[in-house]
């Protein structure tokens, strides 16, 4: 398989390597899912990527990922967070790495359980999403993270020493998504905002309130350029502790604020993480299963605890709640 014919998925990711972009719409691209691993017979923690159309794993530990855990992948980045606190910006595909700020003035405003942790650098952070994508100098990016205990939101952009936490936003968030070149964030209740002016002040706006479910995580996805949230259930397991054993998808109506459950999505398939979450057309990709929903391991509790973490990976199909492995 040659570097062209790779198409890196933010975990999953829609975002294609330039060298691939040259090629016609309708060519059928391999697909890669970044995902973080572990034995449990062993310390070694590795990440790597599932081929979808191959169904085989390449590991990733010549890549500067080992030993470290990737927390969101975008545009064909990988952002990766370390030991000592240290974050940054890696493209499978050149090599190219963008260090950013140290995550550590996060511990100021993280819950003091944070501070103790042996795996506090590499669990501080829950999620990364690119907001904006580095351009051919490396230039121009800015990421959204959601951090610490209380799942606050923070944000950096090129030029800046340093990360901002957005107090006024709130805590306790799942997940973030770019949507019309608008930033939305969902918290655990399932309330979403707006989140624009990132560059200068931003200014948080509520888009729908919370409301009452029973899962465990919510997602944002653009599918068909509209807003959709997931909602993840888990179930415990005997062997790994935890398990996930359903989804539930809802269209975000703004003007009436409400969610409004779907029993489908047709052909499209969408891919859950701690990717920027992301749907794609099965038409596009060869090998995608059509009306799926793509998941890997994003329990950050897991990965804390160092005995679970890496094992919950599958294919939901919508039409009749079955899970098949990755």
């Amino acid at each position: 398989m040659t570097i062209q014919r790779i198409v890196l998925m933010t975990e999953i990711s829609e975002v294609i390597d330039s060298a691939k972009r040259s090629q016609a719409p309708d060519t059928p691209s391999q697909f890669m899912v970044p995902h973080c691993c572990h034995y449990n017979n062993s310390t070694e923690d590795f990440s790597c990527c599932f081929n979808i159309s191959s169904n085989k794993f390449h590991h990733l530990s010549q890549l500067d990922a080992q030993g470290k855990r990737i927390c969101g992948s975008s545009g064909g980045w990988l952002i990766i967070v370390g030991n000592n606190f240290e974050i940054f910006m890696l493209n499978p595909l050149t090599r190219a790495q963008i260090q950013l700020p140290s995550v550590s003035s996060f511990l100021d405003q993280a819950d003091a359980s944070m501070q103790v942790l042996d795996k506090a650098s590499t669990v501080l952070i829950h999620k990364a999403i690119l907001v904006s994508n580095p351009d051919g100098n490396l230039e121009g990016y800015s990421v959204m993270v959601i951090y610490g205990d209380s799942r606050k939101l923070g944000f950096h952009k090129e030029g800046d020493h340093s990360w901002t936490s957005l107090q006024d936003a709130g805590s306790f968030y799942d997940d973030a998504v770019l949507c019309d070149k608008v930033l939305y964030a969902v918290n655990e209740c399932g309330k979403v905002n707006a989140i624009r002016e990132l560059g200068n002040s931003p200014v948080v706006e509520e888009m729908v309130p919370p409301w009452f479910f029973q899962g465990n995580k919510v997602y944002l996805v653009e599918l068909d350029e509209e807003l959709y949230i997931v909602i993840r259930f888990l179930e415990q397991s005997p062997d790994f502790g935890y398990r996930t054993r359903n989804f539930k998808v809802y269209e975000v109506d703004f003007y009436v604020k409400l969610h409004d459950r779907i029993r489908g999505i047709g052909e499209w398939a969408i891919f859950l993480g701690h990717n920027q979450s992301a749907s794609l057309s099965t038409r596009r990709v060869e090998g995608l299963k059509e009306n799926c929903i793509y998941f890997t391991d994003d329990n950050t509790d897991g990965y804390k605890d160092g005995i679970f973490g890496g094992h919950d990976t599958g294919v939901f199909h919508l039409d009749d709640g079955s899970i098949e492995p990755l």
